[in-house]
């Protein structure tokens, strides 16, 4: 399963062969499709939904990080960071390589997709809400933090830099702050 998560990751669904999923878990053939009848599409399925897992873990580990929600935020941000940076720009996000090229060929990957998309910005919400956000403030600016973070983090694999990382961190910092300020253009 952790290989089949890390080659997607990396390379995406298409460029993902089963043999090469089976020669990289040093899995027999036989071995897969006795534990994935519903071939490449169920296993994909699988290793998203672990990924999308190990990204929620970090999530609330950074959303419990402190009691200041604008660092928990920026965590995020930097936390991806490192993750990227420490797996040579390879790891990106466990759901999006994947689910950016089947979302039209496959309702099951789209639906695995599109459930963890709502659990990661739940836990978000879920902490803005803590925080005193009202219900409307806290969905909108918690889908705003899922797609800062998602879209700095392709920026950030396309540039091999954590720079852009780093702007979004900042900018949810900033962002938090007019937020709970009731500035004028903020949530």
């Amino acid at each position: 399963m952790v290989s089949a998560l890390r080659l997607l990751q990396k390379q995406g669904y298409a460029s993902t062969g089963v043999s090469e999923i089976a020669r990289e878990g040093h899995a027999p053939m036989g071995s897969f499709y006795h534990h994935f009848p519903g071939g490449k599409e169920e296993l994909a399925v699988a290793a998203m939904t672990v990924g999308a897992q190990e990204f929620e873990a970090l999530l609330s580990q950074a959303l419990e990080s402190s009691d200041d929600l604008a660092e928990c935020l920026a965590r995020i941000a930097s936390d991806t960071a490192d993750t990227l940076q420490l797996s040579s720009w390879e790891r990106g996000c466990p759901v999006a390589t994947t689910a950016l090229e089947t979302v039209f060929v496959s309702v099951e990957l789209q639906r695995t997709a599109a459930e963890a998309f709502e659990r990661w910005t739940d836990l978000i919400r879920a902490r803005m809400s803590q925080a005193g956000y009202s219900a409307d403030d806290a969905a909108e600016l918690a889908t705003t933090v899922l797609a800062m973070v998602e879209g700095a983090e392709l920026l950030a694999r396309v540039h091999r830099s954590t720079e852009p990382l780093a702007l979004v961190a900042n900018s949810l910092r900033r962002l938090t702050w007019q937020a709970a300020a009731g500035e004028p253009g903020s949530a």
